[in-house]
């Protein structure tokens, strides 16, 4: 698999970012997008969770199938 050097990643979770058609920016509290974190991370300004990295990535270990499927759209789209 080929690394895509100028997908972004949320600096949290490390969700993609940026996928065509799909806006999941998180905001800042003024409203506007940012472009660092996810909505599911940010949200108007606020973390929406105080999770540590490795419970994150255990977390994608319960899903391998999800974190595959979103792999394969992101190279669908390229």
């Amino acid at each position: 698999m080929e690394t895509d050097i100028e997908t972004k990643y949320c600096q949290s979770c490390g969700m993609p970012l940026g996928i065509e058609g799909i806006t999941e920016y998180g905001t800042n509290s003024d409203g506007t997008l940012n472009q660092e974190f996810c909505s599911c991370c940010l949200n108007s300004g606020k973390y929406l969770f105080n999770f540590s990295m490795e419970y994150l990535i255990y977390l994608w270990g319960l899903f391998p199938d999800s974190a595959e499927f979103n792999l394969q759209m992101q190279q669908n789209s390229d």
